[in-house]
C-alpha cells in the first residue's frame, strides 16, 4: 500500500489553515528538541522517543503513529489501522480530483476531518438525523461513546479491512465509510451497545430504531458482535439480544440471528 506524505490522521494543508506554516514548524521543531533533550536525559527510553517523535518528519506522521499504536489489537496491528485510514484519506483526494462534482462531498465526509473517529461521527450523524433527533445531537453522542471507549475506532477500521479484503465488488478502503449501509449499521449498533451497557437503555432502543428504519437492518444492542465483520448488501438483516457474532464473520443480506428466549445461554453464533 502506498504510505502518501500527508496522512489521514493530520495533513499538511489542513493544519496550516488553522496555524501559519512557520508556527506549525517552529510548533514541530520544539517537540523533536525536547524529545531529543529527553531521549539524552534518560537511555532507556530513547528508542521510545525515537518511534514515538524523532524518526518522524512531520507532525501529521507522529499522530498517525501514535493513535494507530494505541488502537492496536491482535486482530488487526497497528501498521494494518495506519494504512487502512491513509489509503481512505489517499482515495478520497484522488476522487475529489477525478470527479470535481463530488469533491465537497469527498471534503466534507472524509478530508477535513483529523481523524477516523470525527468522519465515523459525521457520517452516522448525517445518517441517523432526524427532527427528534438532529444531527447534531446524534454526533455528540456518538464523540461521546468513542471518547470513553477508543476500541469501537479500531473495529471500525478492522470492519472496513474486512469489507475490502472480502466483497470483490468493493475495491477501496473509502467505499464502506462513504456508502455500504451494513458498514454504517454495524458502527451504529456498536454506539447503541455501548448506551446500553452504559444503562442509557431508552437511547440505545432508540438508536436501534433509526437504525432499523434507516437501513433495514435491525441489531439489538445487548447483542454481542466481534471486530472484522462484513454485512453484505445488509438488507433484512435481523440480529436479535442474545446473539453472539464472533471475529471475521461475513453475513449476507436477509440473515435472522434471532434471539433463544432465553435470558442467558444459549446464543447463536
Amino acid at each position: 500500500m502506498t504510505q502518501p506524505a500527508q496522512n489521514w490522521l493530520v495533513i499538511n494543508y489542513r493544519l496550516e489553515q488553522a496555524m501559519p506554516c512557520e508556527e506549525l514548524d517552529i510548533v514541530w521543531n520544539n517537540i523533536k528538541a525536547e524529545a531529543r533533550a529527553l531521549a539524552d536525559c534518560e537511555p532507556m527510553l530513547a528508542s521510545f522517543y525515537h518511534a514515538a517523535l524523532l524518526k518522524h518528519e512531520n507532525l501529521g506522521s507522529a499522530l498517525s503513529y501514535m493513535l494507530a499504536n494505541k488502537l492496536a489489537s491482535p486482530i488487526m496491528p497497528a501498521i494494518a489501522i495506519r494504512e487502512v485510514v491513509e489509503d481512505i484519506k489517499a482515495e478520497a483526494r484522488a476522487l475529489a480530483d477525478c470527479e470535481p462534482m463530488l469533491a465537497s462531498f469527498y471534503h466534507a465526509a472524509l478530508l477535513k476531518h483529523e481523524n477516523l473517529g470525527s468522519a465515523l461521527s459525521y457520517m452516522l450523524a448525517n445518517k441517523l438525523a432526524s427532527p427528534i433527533m438532529p444531527a447534531i445531537a446524534i454526533r455528540e453522542v456518538v464523540e461521546e461513546a468513542y471518547a470513553a471507549d477508543p476500541e469501537m475506532i479500531a473495529s471500525a477500521a478492522c470492519d472496513i479491512q474486512a469489507v475490502r479484503t472480502r466483497d470483490p465488488a468493493v475495491d477501496k478502503y473509502s467505499t464502506p465509510l462513504l456508502y455500504l449501509k451494513g458498514f454504517h449499521a454495524l458502527q451504529a449498533y456498536r454506539i447503541g451497545h455501548w448506551l446500553w451497557n452504559e444503562g442509557r437503555r431508552a437511547l440505545a432502543i432508540f438508536l436501534q430504531n433509526q437504525v432499523s428504519v434507516t437501513f433495514q437492518v435491525d441489531i439489538h444492542p445487548a447483542a454481542k458482535i466481534g471486530r472484522g465483520i462484513m454485512l453484505d448488501h445488509a438488507t433484512g438483516i435481523v440480529v436479535g439480544e442474545t446473539a453472539v457474532i464472533e471475529d471475521d464473520v461475513s453475513i449476507l443480506q436477509s440473515v435472522t440471528l434471532g434471539g433463544t428466549g432465553k435470558t442467558s445461554g444459549g446464543h447463536h453464533r
